[in-house]
């Protein structure tokens, strides 16, 4: 069950203390079916994008 409840402006700082930590893998990405006749698709995307390589050494190129 689901209570909501509408507190006052001095509250948030308590509120504030709520921990909300996550960390994005993935997205589900829309593509459209035999031109959005054949309805939709989602499509799982991997959100990680490897770093770039380290620069050469001075002297090469």
């Amino acid at each position: 069950m689901i209570r909501i409840t509408q507190i006052p402006p001095s509250g948030l700082t308590e509120y504030a203390r709520i921990p909300i930590r996550f960390e994005v893998t993935s997205i589900l990405q829309p593509g459209l079916i035999d031109g959005g006749l054949g309805g939709t698709r989602l499509s799982e995307r991997d959100t990680y994008t490897p770093p770039p390589p380290p620069p050469p050494p001075d002297g090469e190129a």
